[in-house]
């Protein structure tokens, strides 16, 4: 996917071989710093758009989707993490928990084998995460260098991609940003976003959420050799 994000110039580079952190053989959990049953997957993922529609299209991905579709997690732009559960993210940060909680496993998680249940359509946070670094610094840099432009990327195609299919994107940001005002009334305390919030942003694609997610993943799909361009365009 990468190679259809970054510009042309980037396919010349040689990423360095990261050996020493395996979600096969999780060296935080061997030093006992980690759960086994999470690793360091204590993490909800932002999933934009288009990656959620092309694990959609994978019979084996397809009823993670569906389920967080059902619990109100996704909404035009993708998987987003609402306020309720960014708290809670936060805290576990500060407590110094991350990767030891369970009851913060990522929803993506297969809890029998521990591996990613969309390890194909994985956003940028997680493709470039490396407990253990073979490079030190100097490798935990790139990677956080690389995760900042493809993040950028993936927000900007995401936004593009709703615009044409009907979403207007500004409307929609200032439609989040009236809700700020009730940030507790933006979520329900066990589940998803709002109801109401949800249909406001969702509009004419209300009920049809899993068809606009493909239909992002097509769309993308269909401009795969100008995804660069179109994200360095797109006013965000």
């Amino acid at each position: 996917m990468w190679r259809y994000l970054l510009p042309e110039d980037a396919q010349w580079l040689r990423l360095p071989e990261e050996r020493r952190a395996t979600c096969m053989s999780c060296p935080k959990v061997a030093e006992g710093t980690h759960h086994k049953d999470t690793q360091c997957c204590t993490y909800f993922p932002e999933l934009v758009n288009y990656l959620a529609g092309f694990a959609l299209q994978d019979e084996k991905s397809r009823p993670l989707i569906e389920a967080q579709i059902a619990k109100g997690h996704i909404l035009p732009t993708g998987q987003q993490i609402h306020p309720g559960q960014y708290v809670k993210a936060v805290q576990s940060y500060a407590d110094d928990l991350f990767g030891e909680l369970p009851s913060q496993a990522c929803p993506f998680l297969n809890p029998e084998t521990i591996q990613c249940g969309i390890y194909a359509y994985r956003n940028s946070v997680c493709s470039t995460f490396f407990c253990e670094n073979d490079h030190g610094e100097a490798g935990n840099h790139l990677w956080e260098k690389a995760q900042d432009l493809v993040a950028y990327i993936e927000i900007a195609i995401s936004q593009a991609a709703m615009q044409d299919l009907g979403i207007d994107v500004r409307k929609y940001v200032l439609t989040l940003d009236e809700w700020a005002g009730n940030i507790n009334g933006s979520f329900e305390p066990d589940g998803g976003w709002a109801l109401p919030l949800r249909k406001k942003l969702w509009g004419d694609w209300f009920g049809k959420e899993a068809e606009f997610l493909v239909a992002t993943a097509e769309w993308v799909k269909a401009r795969k050799d100008n995804l660069y361009e179109l994200a360095i365009n797109q006013a965000l």
